[in-house]
Order: C-alpha cells, then structure tokens, then sequence
C-alpha cells in the first residue's frame, strides 16, 4: 500500500474524531448536570484514543518521509492503528446515538430538497434522512409505508462532506423500479453483482465526483473486496465517461489499484469476471445515463462549477454562488466586438453571480479536501499532539462551518432570485 492511501485514511480516522470531538463537548455545554459525568467519561476516552496515535509517531513521520515504507510498517497502520481507532469511532458514535437522538441539520434536508428525486419516478416514495449510530445499516428497514428510508451515521450529520452516502436507499429502490437496468441484468451469472453495482453507480451519476472519493475511503475502512475490486473501477470508468475525472482523483484510483491488495478480503474473481464479459460495463453505463438524463444528473457542467467553488474555498471565503464562467479576456473580447453592436447589458450578464447548488458546494468541498488535506495532516504531525491537534481540529471545522454556511445562503438567494423573476413577470 503506497503513502498517499495511507495518509487518505489516516486523515479520515482523525478527521470523524473532530467531528466527535465537537460533538461531545457541545454535549458537556448543554448538559450541566446528570448527564455531565458521562460526557467526561467519553471525552476522556476520545483522548486516550488520540494519545494512541503518538504512540506511531516514528511511523508517522515515515509517511511523511522519501523513504519507501517497509512491510512492518504498514501492517501497523492496517493491523493495529486503523482498527483502533475505528473501534473508539464506532463506540464513540454508538454513545452520541443515544445523546443525540434525531437532530438533522436543515442543510441535509436542502441537499435532498434540490437534487429533485421525485422526477426520477413519479411514484418514488419521499426520502426520509434518519440518524444512525453506525455506517452499517443494510439490515434495517429501508420502506415504511410511504416513506423510503435513508441513514446518515450520527457522527457525520454536521460533516457535510461525508453525506454522500444519503442517496443509497433510494438508488436501490429506483434500479428495482427500472425496467431497462433490470432487463440488462437479469442474466447474470452471480445475482449479487447488481445489487453491487448498480446503486453506486446512480448515486454517482446524482452525485458527482464527491461520492467517488467517499465510495473508496469508505469501502477501504470496512474492508469491502467487492467494492474495490468490481465497483470502484466500474465508479473511474463512470467519471471518465461524464467528463468529472481531475488529477487528485487519478491519484486516488491508482492508489486503490496498489492498495487492495492489502484489505483483510479476497478478490471475488467470479464477479471481476462477470462484469468483464461482452462490453457490459460500457452498456450498463448507457444505460445509467438514459434512466438519469443530464437534466437530473451531476454533469461536466456542474462539474466545472464546482471547480470553481472550490477555487473560493482554498480563499477561506463561501461558496455560496458560482462566479461567471467568462474569462476576462473573453469579456474585454466582447467588449471591444463592433458586431455586438453595443449591447452592454449581454455583457453585464456574465458578471452576475449564481446560486450554486448544495450538491455543487459538497462537490467542491470534497475536491478542497482532496487538494488540502493532507498537508493539514503532515502539519498536525509536524505540530504535535496539542498545538497540532487543535490547529488541525479548526481546520476541519471552520471547512464544515463554511460548507453549511454555504448551502443556508445559496438557498436565500435562490429563493430570492425566484420571488425577483416572478415580480418581472407581467401579469
């Protein structure tokens, strides 16, 4: 497994500990009295847990090193550290649970209210988010009555970045429900692999390129073969075909094509083979892109939006609307064009400001992180355990505190920009 991975998931271990963190300590504020000793208890064993991590530190300056890692190296990150701090995340998470109970943020209500998955069936049943207190929620109930049922981990629900994973109840509904998936599919060898494949692939396509990254991290923290052997290519062939691939994205396949070797799984060669035959990966992502039209999907065009939002993130500034798209030397070419004639007001017209989308400011948010985070990690690293965590920690919150700052004000000026076209109607 090659440094660049290892630091990958490094940094998603430490940065769901933040969120922990964060979380508890809002707890122990608003908690004064019965509760208040079994806050600290947890808090006291958060840090315990982040003490473990300097226990590494000779390894951890490796990653940060020219030098190759050697075998022993990282079988400790894989075999001892990763482990444990998933075991404190999901004890941790299992107590905010009971803490928390049900609190979703209005902006995860925003990022489903507009990424308008009534139009995909017109008998989908209305998604409803629910807190849970682990990422494996596969045997739970996804269908009540009129109501299909997503899950969103407790300790993510104030992480916007790590809410791409909302929209996976509803995928597996909808490639039920779609005659054209089903009929490509039915023949396969192995039945499982739809199931495997298909709902990664809409929720990439309703998504965009955020839920690449989040699909690989997650599947590399749980150990998923299937995923990393059959999906995660399937996922790169996808973002290639919709124009959404960057470098930092490159460098996170290639690392997963070195790094899965490492996971406590075998390769399920039957499915790899499967999916091999008669071009069906090619067929199956036509077909992924009839049944989501680029009126519902995440396009190169949003794409290069969020490109641009994420230039206003690496600024520390919101991202709450798209900056125009024009080059000021095109805008001076127009300008200056006798053929235009003097209309001023076309060119005007490039300057405005629109609103972006929450699913766009998520998208640039996960491009930021990509680009950013692991110099956030080698600074925590260089810092050390208390100045460095706390740095580190601020980092990742003031990133999430502009993300839903973002998404509040992208809605009041899409609200406003609505009840302004609607006044210059004539009635």
């Amino acid at each position: 497994m090659n440094k660049m991975l290892l630091k990958r998931l490094l940094y998603e271990n430490l940065e769901t500990l933040v969120h922990i963190e964060s979380q508890l300590e809002a707890l122990g504020q608003e908690n004064q009295g019965m509760l208040s000793p079994y806050i600290q208890a947890l808090q006291d064993k958060l840090s315990q847990s982040k003490s473990k991590l300097w226990d590494y530190r000779e390894n951890l300056d490796k990653l940060f090193s020219e030098a190759s890692l050697e075998s022993p190296v990282i079988n400790e990150f894989i075999e001892d550290l990763f482990p444990a701090l998933q075991e404190m995340i999901r004890y941790q998470a299992n107590a905010l649970y009971r803490l928390k109970g049900a609190q979703l943020l209005p902006q995860t209500e925003l990022l489903i209210a507009n990424l308008n998955l009534d139009k995909l069936l017109p008998d989908l049943p209305h998604l409803v988010i629910l807190p849970t207190e682990t990422d494996n929620v596969k045997q739970e109930e996804h269908v009540l009555g009129s109501a299909l049922l997503g899950y969103l981990p407790v300790q993510n629900l104030e992480a916007p970045v790590q809410w791409f994973g909302v929209l996976e109840t509803v995928a597996q509904f909808f490639s039920q429900q779609t005659l054209q998936i089903n009929s490509l599919l039915e023949h396969l060898a192995i039945p499982e692999l739809k199931e495997a494949i298909v709902s990664p692939l809409l929720s990439l396509r309703l998504l965009g390129p955020g839920y690449y990254s989040y699909y690989v991290l997650n599947a590399f923290q749980q150990s998923d073969a299937v995923a990393l052997y059959v999906v995660e290519p399937l996922l790169f062939q996808a973002l290639n075909r919709f124009s959404l691939v960057n470098k930092d994205l490159v460098i996170l396949h290639q690392s997963v094509e070195k790094g899965r070797k490492y996971i406590n799984a075998k390769e399920p060669k039957a499915m790899v083979k499967a999916l091999q035959n008669d071009g069906l990966s090619s067929e199956l992502l036509s077909v992924i892109e009839r049944v989501i039209p680029d009126k519902l999907a995440f396009t190169e065009k949003y794409g290069m939006r969020a490109q641009l939002l994420e230039e206003r993130l690496s600024q520390h500034v919101m991202v709450s609307a798209v900056p125009m798209m024009s080059s000021p030397a095109q805008l001076r070419h127009d300008l200056e064009d006798p053929d235009l004639g003097g209309a001023i007001y076309g060119v005007l017209s490039q300057l405005q400001e629109s609103a972006a989308s929450p699913v766009e400011v998520l998208n640039a948010g996960w491009l930021y992180k990509l680009d950013q985070s692991l110099n956030w990690l080698q600074d925590l690293i260089n810092e050390g355990p208390e100045a460095g965590w706390e740095h580190f920690k601020r980092t990742v919150l003031d990133m999430d505190t502009l993300l839903l700052k973002s998404i509040e004000i992208s809605e009041v000026h899409r609200v406003l920009i609505h009840e302004e076209s609607e006044q210059l109607v004539p009635a």
